[in-house]
């Protein structure tokens, strides 16, 4: 989510007065804080929202599915049957009911038991792979202050925040 405000959009949000508005004193540093901290708790309560209503809209799909979803299927099957097996879906006006071939994939039962036969038949399969743990490198640095090639030190300095 982009958190970029374009021109366009400040002036809705804020029109600019026609002294200016500067951030001068104590009132107006704790009004604009105020202002900016109100966006934080929106977004969160937007967030949360969000996450409800979504949750709502599932559990209704997933109602009406196990509720109508066999007859919906049974309405689809004849309407097919009527067009000589030509189509494999229905539009309506609300939207579209129908079937989709969904591809094979492979389901993984015992991986232990599926990697000691790859290794023996298919080697190409096996992926072996290596990575740098960065908690004991930034460990090493810290106790010795080396700096290894390869790495950097990044960061560290003072960012400005509201909260």
């Amino acid at each position: 989510m982009s958190t970029e405000i374009g021109d366009e959009d400040l002036q809705v949000i804020l029109p600019e007065p026609a002294d200016g508005f500067h951030i001068d004193s104590d009132e107006k540093a704790n009004w604009l804080v105020k202002k900016l901290v109100g966006t934080y708790v929106m977004e969160e309560r937007a967030q949360q929202w969000s996450e409800k209503e979504k949750r709502r809209a599932c559990r209704e799909r997933e109602f009406f599915f196990r509720r109508f979803g066999n007859e919906l299927e049974q309405w689809l099957q004849q309407k097919l049957q009527a067009e000589n097996g030509r189509r494999k879906s229905i539009a309506l006006p609300a939207g579209v009911v129908g079937y989709r071939t969904e591809p094979a994939r492979l389901q993984i039962i015992d991986e232990a038991k599926l990697l000691d036969w790859c290794r023996r038949a298919l080697p190409d399969a096996v992926k072996v792979s290596e990575t740098v743990l960065r908690s004991a490198v930034a460990d090493h640095i810290r106790a010795t202050g080396e700096v290894p090639g390869g790495a950097e030190l990044g960061g560290g300095g003072q960012r400005f925040y509201v909260k």
